[in-house]
């Protein structure tokens, strides 16, 4: 440098936070300084969960095309409540497809123990209680954050870009 100094590398980790903070900064219109840890890890959960309902829903699509479209059709309510739930930040949304999840374990432990002690079976039941685990925590951390704050990160919606900036929708 001109000043005689030295400059030091940036280590990795503070690069990574802070092209997080950019993205989120541009996600909410500058808004990111606001957003406190619990909050950005609120959104994270949040595009987990919409991600792991969109494969729940792919597995429950599999099965009622091999068994019955009926019981398929009637319980792809389960992701499907916990992707809106996640995506508008719905603490009773999500509190369905936890349950429906807690289900899908109870059910998957059932078929394990008694049908027949495969190992795809297992895969599948291990499988169903990971998904429940993440969808218990981002119930959890959805809880701490609180409904009314929920409800201003979810309704932080852009519908442009002009000028590299986000420009807000009006309401």
């Amino acid at each position: 440098r001109a000043d005689g100094t030295a400059q030091v590398a940036t280590p990795v980790r503070d690069i990574l936070d802070e092209l997080q903070r950019l993205e989120l900064a541009g996600f909410f219109g500058g808004a990111a300084a606001e957003l406190t840890e619990l909050e950005q890890v609120l959104i994270a959960y949040a595009a987990s969960v919409k991600c792991l309902a969109l494969f729940h829903t792919f597995l429950i699509a599999l099965y009622s095309l091999l068994i019955d479209r009926l019981v398929g059709l009637a319980l792809v309510v389960g992701p499907v409540s916990g992707y809106y739930g996640a995506h508008v930040l719905s603490q009773c949304w999500v509190f369905i497809y936890l349950l429906f999840c807690i289900g899908c374990v109870v059910f998957g432990f059932w078929v394990f123990v008694s049908v027949a002690f495969r190992f795809y079976y297992f895969l599948l039941f291990i499988l169903g209680l990971w998904i429940a685990k993440v969808v218990m925590n981002f119930s959890r951390v959805l809880a701490a954050v609180g409904p009314a704050r929920a409800r201003e990160i979810a309704n932080a919606r852009f519908e442009e870009m002009r000028g590299g900036e986000w420009v807000a929708r009006e309401a």
